[in-house]
């Protein structure tokens, strides 16, 4: 059963940087400790465990740590706000899974931005967690101002590690302008000019096809600004469901690949998990209506199958089982999607 997640926000880092708004001041223990109870009280099922997730830090004081317990703790923060030397009192504590806010592993990237540690710091910093034995994730921003498509696979490609993750798993959130901060004003004033949603969804495709193949799974891709932080987008690729745009035009194209190599029959049916199959059809049923003028269907259909893994596609035979003799020509890249 996966964990109910206690969200706590610290309220910011006290090492402000351009992409973020000024920090606030930190809850109270006795916000924390009524948040932990509000939770397990009114949304936990029964048997479930409890994390409580301190984010927008900042590192949690031994006070706050103290409201949390007995429950296990992850953190997320600004790589400036840890030191190695944090790394033994946090693991004595209680936290098993620490979440560094990279933004990018490119200094070039990083230091116009006001991030204090390099990207080599950082990646070394990264090696030590893990190395401590902690639970890793990694927050990555494609589309700030210097970066480019291929330093952001580039960084992907370190935390990757040559089939090796040097990450247990990612959040991949487009840069985005969040008011009242400097992102925002270049963005209005020319400085920065913000990835279009288009160009997003590919670099999130891209990220998502290199983490699928090593088996790291992305927990989040795109920022909600009101939702997690607050404060509204007014520059760049917000959307409120980009991963949905991003996993259907990759459900586009593993179907593509299907219902070219199927036999052709009066009517086409596709069967995906059933968890992918909004995914599959693509919004107001995009990807259907593509393959159809594109193929020149008279009829096609997408239906759950849940004896197949997520994203995969297979076609139907008129039998009703798979057709062709490979198993239902399932695709290269189609293994589970995160």
């Amino acid at each position: 059963m996966k964990p109910l997640i206690v969200p706590i926000d610290l309220g910011g880092s006290p090492h402000g940087c351009a992409v973020m708004p000024p920090a606030g001041p930190p809850p109270s223990a006795a916000l924390v400790k009524a948040m932990v109870g509000h939770y397990t009280d009114e949304r936990r099922q029964p048997d479930q465990p409890v994390q409580v997730a301190f984010f927008r830090g900042g590192l949690p004081d031994d006070a706050l740590l103290d409201a949390a317990a007995p429950h296990p703790v992850r953190l997320s923060c600004n790589p400036a706000d840890l030191r190695p030397d944090h790394l033994n009192h946090l693991w004595d504590r209680g936290v098993r899974t620490l979440e560094i806010e990279a933004l990018s592993l490119s200094s070039a990237v990083l230091r116009p931005l006001g991030r204090r540690l390099s990207g080599s710091t950082i990646q070394k910093l990264i090696a030590g967690i893990k190395d401590r034995g902690f639970t890793v994730g990694v927050h990555l921003w494609p589309g700030l101002p210097g970066s480019s498509h291929d330093q952001v696979m580039a960084d992907l490609a370190w935390l990757l590690g040559d089939g090796r993750p040097r990450v247990d798993f990612l959040r991949v959130l487009p840069a985005v302008g969040l008011e009242g901060t400097d992102l925002a004003a270049w963005a209005q004033s020319g400085r920065w000019v913000p990835m279009t949603l288009g160009e997003a969804v590919t670099t999130v495709v891209a990220m998502l096809d290199a983490c699928d193949g090593v088996g790291v799974p992305v927990v989040r891709v795109g920022l909600q600004p009101r939702q997690d932080l607050g404060v509204h987008a007014v520059a760049g690729p917000a959307h409120p469901n980009l991963r949905a745009l991003a996993e259907g035009r990759r459900f586009l194209r593993r179907m593509r690949a299907v219902v070219a190599l199927a036999p052709r029959t009066r009517r086409t049916v596709l069967r995906v998990h059933p968890a992918d199959l909004s995914w599959a059809k693509g919004q107001a049923n995009s990807n259907l209506r593509t393959l159809r003028a594109e193929l020149q269907l008279a009829e096609l259909a997408v239906v759950p199958d849940a004896t197949l893994p997520r994203g995969v596609v297979r076609p139907q035979a008129s039998d009703g089982g798979d057709a062709g003799t490979t198993g239902g020509q399932v695709l290269p890249e189609d293994g589970a999607v995160g």
